[in-house]
């Protein structure tokens, strides 16, 4: 494990870890005790003021998180929507893509440098700090910055002949939203109904399920069995029924978009990306109403001509088919009651 490493080679490396605040206090966290030191917590702001009073980790969690996922090792990045947890060294389904390139993880060691100021240091406490006007203040020029084009230019130069790697933005609160303006380009843009979307958690919003619907052929998400939320006690058990109602009813207003859902035994589905041509986006995103306006979130378009690299990924996408099967309504009668409350909500 990484703290028995430490523990044995203390100066042999650096090791940080940013994670949202309320979701890195469920259940107390013991694993992350041994590392707190190496551990910073970010509370994401979010609308409504509730940023700037201290609420309980499960309403904290509702309003906002920070969704980013980036996975560092020297010159090499993991770049996944997926969590470092035990549930995805598991039978779950995600993406990921191993990126070699000192000149990207330099990018994103100095995004990980100026997130770390923003965020306090590791506690229990399921209470997240509020944050304070000069908070909120510096975190908008920090923003900013990470996401302005000349700090891109400055320390991102990831580019070969025919692959191009560019980052995405999510940050509701500041109004950044690169991931929904890339996607929403693409379906306007496309021809053909040749777009692919998969989504671990689909509710989209209004605006990008007209996009879908206009663009989109195909949309892959997570049958109620492979649901996350899955088997889950009290309020959670509905979460897969919910969903499902969602997509139902999305799949009744868009008759044009073969709407499937990944079902394999005993694996749950988490991934997430968009499929068109030369362009993959992929990353942290669901692109749903929660990563529209209250996550933040870090997606990544890889635009190639590369035929080895579009072959690969074209096969990702056909395994992934080949799990999926119609969207069937599953979802219990009475739990659709809440479908409209719930929609803003998940």
């Amino acid at each position: 494990t990484i703290a028995s490493y430490l523990a044995r080679s203390p100066s042999s490396c650096e090791v940080s870890f940013l994670l949202d605040h309320c979701r890195a206090s469920r259940d107390g966290s013991p694993a992350l005790s041994t590392l707190h030191k190496s551990v910073r917590l970010f509370r994401s702001p979010h609308g409504y003021g509730w940023h700037k009073r201290r609420v309980p980790r499960i309403l904290g969690e509702l309003l906002g998180v920070h969704h980013m996922k980036y996975y560092l090792f020297d010159d090499t990045v993991v770049l996944s929507g997926a969590n470092l947890s035990a549930l995805y060294f598991g039978p779950r389904q995600d993406r990921y893509l191993v990126v070699e390139s000192p000149e990207m993880c330099e990018f994103l060691s100095g995004v990980h440098d100026q997130l770390c100021l923003l965020a306090s240091p590791w506690t229990l406490d399921h209470f997240p700090p509020a944050w304070s006007n000069e908070s909120i203040k510096a975190a908008a020029q920090t923003f900013r910055n990470i996401t302005s084009c000349n700090f891109m230019k400055e320390h991102l130069q990831l580019r070969t002949s025919d692959t191009y790697l560019f980052v995405l933005f999510q940050i509701p609160y500041y109004n950044i939203r690169q991931i929904d303006e890339a996607s929403e380009l693409i379906l306007r843009r496309t021809s053909g109904r040749d777009v692919t979307l998969a989504s671990g958690y689909f509710n989209p919003s209004s605006r990008f399920a007209s996009n879908l619907g206009e663009g989109c052929s195909t949309v892959i998400l997570p049958s109620s069995r492979a649901n996350g939320f899955y088997g889950g006690t009290g309020a959670k058990g509905f979460v897969p029924d919910w969903y499902n109602s969602i997509a139902t009813r999305f799949a009744g207003n868009s008759p044009d978009v073969n709407v499937l859902q990944y079902e394999r035994e005993g694996w749950s589905f988490h991934g997430k990306g968009l499929w068109h041509s030369d362009v993959n986006i992929f990353g942290s995103s669901n692109f749903n109403i929660r990563s529209t306006s209250r996550d933040n979130e870090l997606s990544f378009a890889l635009v190639t001509q590369n035929n080895s690299l579009k072959t690969d990924l074209e096969n990702e996408k056909d395994k992934l088919l080949f799990y999926s099967k119609p969207l069937k309504k599953e979802y219990r009668s009475y739990s659709n009651a809440l479908r409209p409350l719930m929609k803003s909500v998940l």
